[in-house]
């Protein structure tokens, strides 16, 4: 079911618009939080889907905000951000991180990567991460 609500900057559909969208937003984080870490959001150039466009085997359709490409043998569905009409499109994708994993097929998913965005981020705790025990020493450690 898909919610259309037409929005106009500074008036009143724009208060609903971005109360609903937080609203969305703190349900998905709670989700999240509460061991269904796959609803996480990862963002992608929308140029991602250029692969597929008119490629015989795929069928690419959307809504204004919603959209799915359709292989062969596999299905994603993916929400459609950062379009504001009139403008030039800066327009992201994005999907949950456990359709990365499980919808995607693996010969697919270097693609998908590279076309990932990301938020700027501490190079250090994304090591720290990925190697469990691993010594960062970036500086004296102190109080916040």
């Amino acid at each position: 079911m898909a919610l259309e609500i037409p929005v106009a900057e500074g008036g009143v559909t724009d208060v609903v618009a971005t109360a609903l969208l937080s609203r969305a937003r703190t349900r998905l984080l709670q989700r999240v939080a509460s061991a269904e870490p796959g609803l996480a959001q990862i963002w992608f150039r929308a140029s991602v889907l250029e692969r597929y466009r008119g490629t015989p085997g795929f069928q690419l359709v959307r809504t204004n905000t919603v959209g799915r490409v359709r292989g062969a043998d596999w299905r994603l569905d993916f929400g459609i951000s950062g379009e504001t009409p009139g403008q030039e499109p800066d327009v992201l994708v994005h999907i949950c991180a456990r359709d990365l994993g499980e919808r995607i097929p693996e010969g697919e998913r270097a693609h998908w990567i590279s076309h990932a965005v990301t938020l700027p981020a501490s190079v250090n705790f994304l090591a720290m991460q990925s190697t469990r025990g691993a010594c960062i020493d970036d500086g004296d450690l102190r109080s916040w």
